[in-house]
């Protein structure tokens, strides 16, 4: 098979939808494709920023609304430290009803949702649909444009080549395209620290639930936040201990909860991951006609909730631009601001993650030389207006 399409983007999730939705609402032809057989049903990212919440807003206050509805406003975090076995609190740590937004709070939410939320806009309006089973192998570009290989699970794996204008690179942190282009990243490993995420249902949680919570101890982290629909995301951070195979997920979270509250038994569990956290950048968002978008272009620390935001304003700045050039009323040069205007802001949201990793992961390093950082004049305020995306220039 062979086929022809301006805009081939490669994935389907937070990058790939917000970028299908921007060309489709601009009358811009393009093909939307994940190996993936469907949508994800994860949670994932919890986390729903002012400037994500605002574009939306731009785009359609029908799109905005339900996803505003559905979600739980949350004012901040409070700081939970542990130390020779005292407790302290910072309460709260980082507020983020400061922020010059209408949004002036973290958004808690299940990104499989919100994805689901912007597909089901885009295929309303514009009749646009997902393409899954449809797996990316290779490509090969010259001046005129880009012929891309995949093939089709769904049909005994059948070939099919795209020939498109442009091709984005949707596809994570393990990007087939960016690895098939050999474009270096740069970044590091946080060693020694192991993670996991837990969804369940708490009884008896004695705390504001208008908040996340940062439980910190010298050797451990532990977020406890409030998700809609009554569950709770928890996420730990060690040096390995919770992953004694002896353990389940509900004892290895249970052993550091109990440290930090008193009185909370667990429900139901909804969904429980292990993973690895990495900073990386890539030396360039863009080969030729091949733009590289949200994690394949740039991953660090989830301290913060910044991963899934940044990605999807990486899809807004794309999407326009693509539109205006394959539409003739800009010329293809206006593309070159995509990395001028992205890669700084990576940089910045990299800056912001690891220097919140460092005060509350950082295993084995002294709580109350940890706890300085945060009491600096002005990292509070600066740290909240970065993860919130209004200070990002």
């Amino acid at each position: 098979m062979t086929s022809e399409v301006p805009v081939l983007i490669v994935g389907c999730g937070a990058v790939g939808s917000v970028l299908s939705m921007e060309l489709a609402r601009r009358g811009i032809e393009y093909r939307c494709i994940d190996r993936m057989a469907g949508p994800g049903r994860e949670t994932r990212a919890i986390a729903m920023h002012a400037r994500t919440v605002e574009l939306m807003d731009l785009v359609d206050t029908e799109l905005s609304r339900p996803l505003i509805e559905r979600n739980l406003w949350c004012k901040g975090y409070v700081m939970h430290f542990l130390r020779d076995g005292e407790r302290t609190e910072v309460r709260p740590g980082l507020d983020y009803t400061t922020v010059d937004s209408r949004y002036n709070c973290i958004f808690a939410h299940s990104q499989s949702e919100t994805e689901a939320v912007i597909r089901d806009y885009t295929q309303s309006r514009f009749g646009r649909t997902i393409e899954y089973n449809t797996a990316f192998q290779d490509l090969a570009q010259d001046a005129d444009g880009v012929t891309a290989r995949v093939t089709h699970a769904d049909r005994g794996d059948e070939e099919e080549l795209i020939r498109c204008q442009y091709l984005v690179a949707a596809d994570g942190i393990n990007s087939r395209v960016r690895r098939g282009l050999g474009l270096p990243v740069k970044g590091k490993d946080y060693k020694g620290s192991f993670f996991q995420n837990l969804d369940i249902h708490l009884h008896g949680f004695p705390d504001w639930t208008d908040y996340f919570h940062y439980c910190v101890g010298t050797d451990h982290f532990l977020m406890v936040a409030p998700l809609p629909g009554g569950a709770f995301r928890l996420l730990l951070s060690d040096r390995g201990e919770a992953t004694d195979p002896s353990l389940t997920p509900q004892q290895a979270f249970m052993r550091l909860l109990e440290r930090h509250y008193d009185g909370i038994t667990m429900g139901d569990v909804v969904w429980h991951s292990r993973w690895e956290t990495w900073v990386r950048l890539a030396d360039t968002f863009r080969e030729g006609r091949v733009f590289l978008a949200g994690d394949s272009a740039h991953v660090h620390s989830t301290t913060g909730g910044q991963g899934m935001n940044c990605c999807m304003q990486d899809a807004f700045n794309l999407g326009w631009k693509l539109a205006l050039v394959l539409n003739g009323s800009a010329a293809p040069g206006l593309l070159d601001s995509y990395e001028a205007e992205r890669r700084p802001i990576a940089e910045q949201v990299i800056w912001a993650a690891s220097s919140l990793h460092d005060i509350f992961m950082t295993h084995g390093k002294d709580i109350a030389e940890r706890k300085q950082t945060m009491f600096e004049p002005g990292y509070t305020e600066k740290v909240v207006n970065y993860c919130s995306g209004v200070a990002y220039t």
